[in-house]
């Protein structure tokens, strides 16, 4: 196991959904959920297996044809430990302040 070094925002993003969570999250609803890309909310979630904080499963149905299957993530109870430390020691900004802010100028579109 390997242990988390840096604590970045997209780490804090992805924490706060899996910590919400009632369930185990199929990773692209993960990063839906915190705001991220997917590449980057996977390799959070990677990140946090590598370490033990983290379990994942594939479906165990047959998935809607033509959608590869989706792979399951939640929180082990040592990560769940480890989340509410984390998050308690770095608060974070509600997640629509995560994301960059867009300005729309009045003719030229988005900024």
């Amino acid at each position: 196991m390997r242990s988390i070094q840096r604590i970045t925002k997209p780490t804090l993003a992805v924490l706060r959904v899996l910590m919400e969570a009632d369930q185990s999250v199929h990773g692209f609803d993960v990063a839906r959920r915190a705001g991220l890309a997917a590449g980057s909310a996977y390799n959070v979630l990677n990140r946090f297996q590598e370490a033990g904080h983290a379990t994942s499963h594939w479906e165990d149905h047959n998935p809607v044809e033509g959608r590869p299957p989706r792979r399951f993530y939640e929180l082990t109870p040592q990560g769940r430990v480890w989340a509410a430390e984390v998050l308690a020691a770095h608060p974070i900004k509600a997640r629509h302040q995560l994301l960059p802010r867009l300005e729309i100028r009045s003719m030229g579109g988005l900024r």
